[in-house]
């Protein structure tokens, strides 16, 4: 049902409905509550009964110019989302049915027009079957392999707990996050620039927000960071430290760090059992004596530089006082 959703807010139904605004992503017919708990939904965009996105925008009539644009915000609709996603051969080059865009309804088997198999357009391989990507098709490809990589890379987008933000005019909006991080995600479905005012109190401990894809910075400060949007577009949005650190970092680094500190404390617990077993031997080697000193020295001052040092600390700031 979610496909429903996204084509008749991006483009139009095989009925020829669209336009719905963000709303239909939220739909009571396609809730992520609707699942259980153990099913995630198979995230598509079309398939072989279905009619191609492409020849959807034009059988919409919407302006040739957004048509790679369109294509892109449903691409960061679906990486947003929990479950695994399904690429119909074709999309990643932005694929359609030349000739094809109006439905029809007279003898379409016999011209092979129904809307429920003319997805099933000639394969575009290059260099195999003497198929040569656009610009435009080339830069929608490269484009999408690195939203599935970025998609790959936090975990929160494809199987983290969603918390909604917002579904309502042109603006739609989660958080997608896990106990290691927390990803915001907004789309404008709309032509013209819009903003959003995200609540601070959604968010956890973050300091700033950093854009995965171009990498811009967004200060936090008040109850609410606005969010600029451009048209027809998604923002994957990371909330960070001050220092530009993600939460994930921080955990995997404060981990690292107790580990660490465990460590040493423990050599530094043998080397005093093993400093008072020395001194109550009836001889007392000076070897023994020097080495034992020496790992507790040793252990302390590991300490000292590990768990004092902002660098190797995340829990301390600049100045080594606790935060």
């Amino acid at each position: 049902p979610l496909r429903y959703g996204l084509v008749q807010a991006l483009a139009v139904e095989e009925s020829g409905k669209g336009g719905q605004g963000a709303s239909v992503l939220d739909a009571s017919w396609n809730k992520v509550e609707n699942y259980p708990n153990h099913a995630m939904p198979n995230l598509m965009l079309g398939n072989h009964d279905l009619v191609r996105f492409g020849d959807l925008l034009e059988r919409g009539n919407f302006n040739q110019a957004d048509y790679w644009q369109r294509h892109k915000a449903a691409f960061s609709f679906l990486a947003a989302r929990s479950g695994p996603i399904t690429l119909y051969y074709g999309e990643e080059f932005g694929d359609e049915v030349p000739g094809f865009a109006a439905q029809v309804s007279g003898d379409c088997a016999a011209q092979g027009l129904c809307d429920d198999h003319v997805a099933r357009s000639d394969g575009k391989v290059p260099g195999v079957t003497g198929f040569t990507p656009s610009g435009e098709q080339a830069e929608l490809k490269q484009w999408l392999g690195q939203l599935l990589a970025l998609r790959a890379a936090h975990p929160a987008l494809y199987q983290g707990e969603r918390v909604k933000l917002v579904a309502e005019g042109s603006v739609y909006g989660d958080i997608k996050q896990t106990a290691a991080e927390q990803v915001v995600y907004l789309l404008n479905v709309s032509t013209t620039p819009q903003s959003y005012a995200l609540p601070v109190g959604k968010l956890r401990s973050a300091s700033a927000l950093v854009d995965l894809q171009s990498g811009e910075s967004l200060a936090i400060g008040g109850s609410s960071v606005t969010v600029d949007l451009p048209p027809l577009s998604g923002r994957f949005l990371l909330g960070t430290d001050a220092s530009g650190r993600d939460i994930a970092a921080q955990i995997a680094h404060g981990a690292r760090t107790t580990l660490l500190m465990g460590i040493v404390s423990t050599l530094i617990a043998i080397a005093i059992i093993a400093f008072f077993v020395v001194m109550w031997l009836p001889s007392h080697p000076m070897w023994l004596i020097i080495t034992v000193s020496a790992v507790f020295i040793v252990g302390v001052l590991s300490l000292f530089f590990t768990a004092g040092d902002s660098k190797h600390n995340p829990n301390l700031d600049q100045n080594g006082t606790a935060v």
